[in-house]
């Protein structure tokens, strides 16, 4: 985790005054755009693409690999303009190589985890999820922070889905 929070440094740092379209005469950024989350994966060297959902509103699908431990994982977007900044987005993944979901895992998880939730989806694979809000405005930093906290709890869920 430290590393990944380094790296939000890193995050806050490169994106420096960029924070515009959504940001508030205060700095806080009061709407997320998928170009500026994707900006903030790609400091985390996470391979996505940004992509529409079928409810119209833009959503970052990611790709597996060394950085993402989920079978799949996305960033949804919500409450959108036409100009694609939204008020919220929720980060959500789900687990294949951990079985099926362990109520009891998974109970443990929503008791003793902070800031993410755990439930089963589609054929009873354990999934995590996070919304962020930035209605009235969050802080370029703790933007940042969220997203690589929720990024080393994927690696956590997965070991607790396994057991381990």
């Amino acid at each position: 985790m430290r590393a990944r929070l380094l790296g939000g440094l890193i995050v806050t740092a490169a994106l420096g005054g960029c924070v515009t379209g959504g940001a508030s005469p205060t700095g806080m950024i009061e709407q997320v755009s998928p170009d500026l989350i994707a900006g903030i994966l790609d400091t985390y060297h996470v391979d996505h693409r940004v992509s529409v959902g079928d409810d119209g509103n833009p959503m970052i699908v990611v790709a597996s690999g060394p950085e993402i431990p989920a079978a799949q994982m996305f960033v949804r977007f919500h409450d959108c303009d036409a100009a694609r900044a939204c008020e919220s987005l929720t980060l959500w993944s789900w687990y294949a190589d951990t079985g099926e979901a362990d109520s009891d895992a998974i109970n443990r998880w929503n008791r003793e985890a902070r800031s993410t939730r755990a439930m089963v989806e589609g054929e009873h694979y354990p999934a995590l999820q996070m919304d962020i809000n930035a209605a009235g405005g969050i802080g370029q930093q703790a933007l940042v922070r969220q997203i690589g906290f929720y990024l080393d709890s994927m690696e956590t869920f997965a070991a607790a889905m396994r057991g381990a």
